[in-house]
This record gives C-alpha cells, sequence and structure tokens, in this order.
C-alpha cells in the first residue's frame, strides 16, 4: 500500500487527488465541514449579520480549516520533480 495519501502534483493549483482510502476520508472529510460552516455563515448572514463575532468566528474556523486540508495535501503528496 503507498504512503502517500494523494497524487502527485502535476501543477500549482492541482491538489487533493486522491490515491487511496486515507485520501478519500480527508477529502470527504473536508467536504462535509466546509459545507457545515457554509450553512452556518448562511444562517448567519440570513439572520442580519448580527452578533458580527460569529460571523468572525466562523470565517476564522473557515480558513483554518481550508489551511489544514492545504497542509495535509502537502504533508501526505509525493515530493514534485522540481528542475
Amino acid at each position: 500500500m503507498s504512503q502517500f495519501w494523494f497524487k502527485k502534483r502535476t501543477s500549482v493549483t492541482d491538489f487533493g487527488r486522491p490515491a487511496n482510502w486515507k485520501g478519500w476520508v480527508a477529502v470527504i472529510l473536508f467536504i462535509f465541514i466546509f459545507a457545515l460552516i457554509m450553512q452556518m455563515i448562511g444562517a448567519w448572514a440570513f439572520g442580519g449579520f448580527a452578533p458580527a463575532v460569529t460571523g468572525v468566528w466562523l470565517f476564522a474556523m473557515l480558513f483554518v480549516l481550508f489551511g489544514a486540508f492545504l497542509k495535509i495535501c502537502n504533508q501526505f503528496s509525493p515530493p514534485a520533480d522540481e528542475a
């Protein structure tokens, strides 16, 4: 079994292509939690943007989640061929 969760990157924007079941679990969890946070942001927006601190925390969690996913993708992907 491969030690890498994701396939090799072919370009700068090419990340998150699962190579085995661990990669698929990471992608599905990311999508689920991303959708959950977006639902909460939508409810906050339709609720009149009050309280403001809720939106700040939700957007902060969204950026932390995206950063963690990119870190996982970089950590568990094969190294790119660098010229």
